[in-house]
């Protein structure tokens, strides 16, 4: 070992030190898994797994820059492992460095092409930078891999349902419901798509059943609100606004939306606090995105929202 590399591994096995102590000290949840794998890379500093193992523990637990440090060092050790790499990506993208992280998911899907995950992680980051047909291959060589994926299939119908191929992101998210039935996501996203189809009683119903699994999935509160003032539903609309609004108060399409839905019953105190709101909650290029295509006599209600990828 020459002396950088000596210098390295005496600076990552500190962090390691320090942090084992903070999670005694702290009694944190996650403390055995951590303690498993941190003894584990103290009793065995030149084996790569240990340090693979305490990277995701701590990037599971938002500790992103020691987790990229045992990630590298795990690559240095042993670069014929996979998790190391789709781990160093994950981590990556955290920090919003997209193409350092497309760096690492190919090269984790070039040790081993029958990584499920590496391939929904590679789908992700391009799907970040809008690259909606390289992010489709990706999911669909997941699913090659991994066929039973309810993610892959959620993940791949919201990529249809950018594309504007509402009939097509309707069998993907069905796919993904019928495999795991307690999919909320894939339910409100199923709403989605039956939206953009104008078929409003099945988004309605889909996004109700998301509610059931997960009352407090904010998105699908407004999407119902939405769906429910184009029926002319408006004190529906909301009231669901309002629930939305209730679990995050910063939603500011939720206040956006009230907004309208007050203006549109000639409640205009109401309607103009809750767009100004809205404004202060999502200046900039956000508030041009809710506003876009506004006609100025006759406020619309803001868009459904899809599940983002992540």
């Amino acid at each position: 070992m020459n002396l950088r590399r000596y210098i390295e591994l005496a600076v990552l096995m500190g962090f390691v030190m320090v942090f084992c102590t903070v999670a005694h000290q702290r009694n944190f949840v996650w403390k055995d898994d951590f303690s498993l794998w941190s003894d584990a890379v103290k009793k065995s500093p030149r084996k790569a797994r240990p340090y693979n193992n305490l990277g995701e523990a701590c990037g599971r637990k938002g500790f992103i820059e020691l987790a990229i440090m045992l990630a590298r060092e795990c690559i240095a050790l042993d670069p014929n492992l996979a998790e190391p790499h789709n781990n160093l990506g994950i981590c990556y993208l955290d920090k919003g460095w997209i193409d350092k992280a497309l760096v690492e998911f190919k090269h984790a899907i070039k040790v081993n092409p029958n990584y499920a995950l590496a391939h929904k992680n590679l789908g992700s980051a391009y799907h970040m930078l809008g690259k909606l047909d390289l992010s489709i291959a990706a999911f669909k060589e997941a699913l090659r891999v991994q066929p039973y994926s309810s993610d892959a299939y959620n993940k791949l119908g919201i990529c249809y349902l950018e594309e504007g191929h509402a009939n097509k992101a309707v069998v993907k998210f069905k796919h993904a419901i019928r495999i795991n039935p307690d999919y909320a996501l894939a339910h409100k996203n199923l709403g989605s798509a039956y939206y953009m189809l104008g078929q409003l009683d099945l988004a309605i119903v889909s996004v109700k059943q998301a509610l059931s699994i997960n009352p407090y999935l904010v998105d699908a509160l407004n999407n119902i609100g939405t769906y429910y003032f184009e029926k002319g539903l408006v004190y529906e609309a909301i009231s669901h606004f309002k629930h939305a609004i209730q679990i995050a108060p910063d939603y500011a399409d939720a206040h956006y939306n009230l907004g309208v839905a007050y203006g549109s019953k000639g409640n205009y105190d109401m309607a103009f606090k809750e767009i100004r709101m809205a404004k202060s909650l999502a200046e900039g290029v956000q508030w041009k995105k809710i506003v876009k295509g506004i006609n100025r006599e006759q406020p619309k209600i803001k868009g459904h929202n899809a599940e983002k990828i992540k």
